[in-house]
């Protein structure tokens, strides 16, 4: 950091040998103009505009260094004084003192004493812009604060951040999961540090001053303070650049707001993180839809829940046909995640009713606790997915499980479940993912009879309760068990029962009539 400084004296020889015979660079002072009286010198601030420190004689003609000093304290009153004068008069010291003025020396000035003032004034000086500018930090986090959390803060002085335009930046970091799985919370700290610090750098080395706050666990919220307009959006690729090598990725506004905007064009921002797993782009911009529609993968899902009842390497290569789908057809994360709960949902009720008992370890728990900020790829999703299928399926131990009596025991569930419907074998075998022929042969060997043979002595079964219990009619009965035809009805009854379901139900209302009268 630079101080501008102004000489002022009435005689030029001191003019010229304060400016020039003293090495102010050294000491990281500039001598921006001499002047030689005060009112010359009131021009020249005015000229420069930026002033810090005048180093000033006491008599001048036209307006001398007292009323120079009184002139400062009243306009520029940020303006360090150093006065010197040839007359050891306490009454001057004094009323330079009154006036603001920093130090009083005697001429002829001690060269190294002069030095020694002004360098503690720099220092000062230093130390009061370090003061002002950590203030002026906190009003900024504090609005921020406000804006995104929508509460208020009370604050010292905010007139200053309605002036404040910013450009606003939401930055993520890639696989966060895997990153930090295994550090403690001190090197997550130290991880999220190292990433605010390499964004603030990259800024302040191109000219601007930026304040970072993590809104979520892997979010960073970057404002960059901008004067005016005077950022162009386009340059921000190249200013980000080097960060796309720390496998982070951003999201950008599309303009310059002011401060107090910020709340609205953070919520634009936030709605853009789902896009950010559907390419492999690492910066972003506005994107207001996906392409085409996204149609639920039925198919693949049924094949999944038919492997998770056979084998667990079949179930891997299944899971990865399905995430293809997911990234192939832009899912947003969260959808993976709510269509991957509807399978280990189904997988579990499926192992409950196969198995007739209840298994009180399975749960999907595992995506339950998903955080779409840490674990934030499909990559990740999908290891989490095969993780809590492998937690289920070893629940119930699926490799030892007899896979025969698994295909008959899920057979007769969904034909319970079916048989009022016009199933057939070929409808039940692709369910099983076998085929046709296979499944009839397995049938008949373990249950003892033919598909329709078990079909219909189920309907048949049903028929005669509903013939005893209901006064339905014949034909709504047939219709009931899954009959289109009456006709058909009757004839598949009387082959099971070796009577028609007009007299059964003649034979019950006798038996009993018979039964009432005994």
């Amino acid at each position: 950091m630079s101080f501008n400084l102004l000489i002022v004296d009435d005689e030029p020889i001191i003019c010229r040998g304060l400016s020039q015979t003293i090495p102010w660079s050294d000491y990281n002072v500039n001598v921006v103009a001499v002047a030689y009286d005060g009112q010359e010198a009131m021009e020249k601030i005015i000229d420069h505009g930026n002033i810090d420190i005048i180093v000033t004689d006491v008599k001048m003609p036209k307006i001398d260094g007292l009323q120079l000093a009184e002139l400062i304290y009243k306009q520029y009153p940020s303006v360090q004084i150093i006065m010197i004068s040839g007359y050891d008069e306490f009454a001057y010291a004094q009323k330079a003192i009154k006036l603001g003025v920093k130090d009083y020396q005697l001429k002829p000035v001690n060269v190294e004493e002069l030095i020694k003032k002004v360098v503690n004034l720099t220092q000062a000086l230093s130390k009061t812009e370090e003061q002002k500018t950590a203030l002026q930090h906190m009003e900024l986090m504090n609005t921020i604060y406000q804006q995104i959390n929508e509460f208020t803060i009370e604050s010292m002085d905010n007139s200053i951040n309605h002036q404040v335009k910013i450009y606003p930046v939401l930055s993520r970091m890639n696989e966060w999961a895997e990153k930090t799985n295994q550090l403690t919370e001190y090197d997550i700290h130290a991880l999220k540090t190292d990433w605010k610090h390499v964004i603030q750098d990259i800024v302040v080395k191109n000219g601007y001053q930026a304040v970072s706050i993590f809104t979520d666990e892997n979010l960073l919220l970057t404002c960059i303070i901008v004067e005016e307009n005077d950022l162009k959006i386009d340059l921000f690729t190249t200013i980000l650049h080097p960060l796309i090598q720390n496998d982070m990725k951003f999201i950008w506004s599309d303009r310059i707001i002011p401060l107090q905007q910020l709340q609205q064009q953070y919520t634009i921002l936030i709605n853009m993180l789902p896009y950010l797993p559907l390419n492999n782009q690492s910066i972003y911009c506005y994107q207001t839809e996906r392409k085409g529609q996204r149609e639920f993968p039925s198919s693949i899902v049924e094949e999944v829940l038919s492997a998770c009842f056979q084998d667990s390497n079949k179930v891997r290569k299944l899971v990865n046909t399905l995430f293809t789908y997911f990234q192939t057809n832009e899912y947003f994360l969260h959808e993976v995640v709510e269509t991957c709960m509807e399978i280990m949902e189904e997988v579990i009720y499926r192992y409950k009713s196969l198995f007739e008992k209840e298994v009180s370890q399975l749960h999907p728990k595992q995506l339950e606790s998903i955080n779409l900020a840490k674990h934030n790829s499909y990559s990740i999703l999908q290891t989490q997915f095969n993780y809590a299928l492998d937690n289920v399926m070893n629940s119930v131990n699926v490799q030892k499980v007899n896979t025969t009596d698994w295909i008959i025991k899920r057979a007769e569930n969904y034909i319970q479940t079916y048989y009022t419907s016009n199933i057939k074998v070929i409808e039940l075998a692709n369910v099983m993912n076998i085929s046709p022929n296979y499944f009839s042969s397995l049938f008949k060997q373990q249950t003892g009879k033919t598909f329709n043979e078990y079909v219909n002595q189920l309907r048949m079964d049903k028929a005669k309760q509903l013939l005893a219990e209901t006064p339905y009619r014949i034909h709504e009965i047939a219709k009931e068990v899954g009959f289109q035809e009456y006709k058909y009805f009757v004839e598949v009854f009387k082959r099971f029962t070796d009577i028609t379901p007009t007299n059964y139900r003649k034979l019950l209302a006798t038996q009993s009539k018979n039964t009432d009268e005994s």
